[in-house]
């Protein structure tokens, strides 16, 4: 959506494990990005049933300044957050429409409460560790969970952004997310 034929596209993933020699490597060489998206967040079982639990990574510096290091560039700042829950968890959160409009608040209570420009999804543990045998009834849930996420971000003017594999891991529906989301990272 943002491609003019002019000027950046590209969007770089900033892993919370090398946050200094990563921050320093995107300063550097900021003028080729439109985004940054840190690894900052993962989503794991929550504390009660039904829930999510947003865990905040340890960046090994200080946020606020990183942040700040981040936007001195002049790009959008679209943090990521990785599915770090178990099993079948989030596919279970996106079947449930009351659990995933929960989740979908906190998503946006953490993009709004930081200021980021929007959420990029990575959520990957329905795709390679649930089952194959679990696609057909994840796909159409993972569509509507994308699809509420997507029409609460941009009610806010925020982006959404997720991470799909190219492969045969048919549970994502790429079509569909590229009519959705405001990019597609593959």
């Amino acid at each position: 959506a943002e491609a003019t034929g002019a000027g950046p596209i590209l969007n770089g993933w900033m892993p919370y494990w090398t946050t200094s020699t990563s921050l320093a490597a995107y300063r550097a060489n900021a003028d080729l990005f439109v985004s940054v998206s840190p690894f900052w967040y993962t989503a794991k079982v929550g504390d009660q049933a039904g829930s999510v639990r947003i865990v905040e990574e340890s960046i090994g510096a200080d946020r606020k300044a990183t942040l700040a290091s981040l936007r001195a560039a002049g790009k959008k700042v679209i943090p990521t957050i990785a599915d770090g829950s178990a099993k079948g968890y989030l596919a279970g959160i996106m079947a449930d429409p009351a659990a995933r409009t929960r989740h979908v608040n906190q998503l946006v209570y953490v993009a709004a409460a930081n200021g980021f420009d929007g959420i990029d999804i990575d959520y990957e543990y329905f795709g390679y560790i649930d089952g194959q045998s679990t696609w057909p009834t994840t796909r159409p849930n993972w569509d509507k969970f994308m699809a509420e996420l997507t029409a609460a971000f941009h009610s806010r003017g925020l982006l959404v952004t997720t991470a799909l594999p190219v492969s045969s891991y048919t549970v994502y529906d790429h079509a569909r997310m590229g009519q959705l989301l405001d990019s597609v990272r593959i």
